[in-house]
């Protein structure tokens, strides 16, 4: 698992308890990315991810510094899967009528059980979209456990 984020590590909405727990587990957090274009094979496959790198403008009102994209800094990283994690409440208007009786939705949030799967078995959703913690801590434990769910399925003969 990779993390892409915009800001500083110490600009994460996270202890630092969460993000070295994190790193422990694996992850790898890349500082200061701005994703800007998604890259398919000839199936449609998502093979890579193409950022550019930023750097931190200091806020003239005394916020926190702005990430501002470096042109010409064009990074990029092979990827299987991408998930965005932007901490904004969901619109769910999208799913179709046939997903209303398995996929539930309750005060804004995906109903999930321990895999991270909704009433859908083939469907998986994770971070704000099913939790109120709203840290990247949780939001990465639920990739992880959805991952696993996911590989399990797909190893079945």
């Amino acid at each position: 698992v990779t993390i892409l984020y915009r800001r500083r590590v110490q600009d994460m909405p996270a202890d630092w308890e969460e993000i070295e727990g994190a790193e422990a587990e694996g992850v790898h957090i890349i500082p200061q990315g701005i994703p800007i274009k998604v890259h398919k094979d000839e199936n449609g496959r998502v093979k890579a991810i193409e950022y550019l790198k930023a750097e931190m403008v200091p806020d003239e009102r005394g916020g926190r510094p702005k990430p501002v994209a470096i042109e010409g800094s064009n990074t990029i990283i092979e990827a299987t899967s991408v998930m965005a994690a932007i901490g904004q409440m969901g619109d769910y208007s999208f799913l179709e009528k046939e997903f209303e009786e398995t996929i539930k939705v309750e005060r804004g949030r995906f109903v999930v059980n321990e895999k991270q799967q909704t009433g859908d078995p083939k469907v998986f959703a994770g971070g704000d979209a099913v939790n109120r913690t709203a840290d990247a801590i949780s939001a990465i434990a639920d990739g992880f456990r959805a991952c696993k769910a996911i590989d399990e399925m797909l190893s079945v003969k």
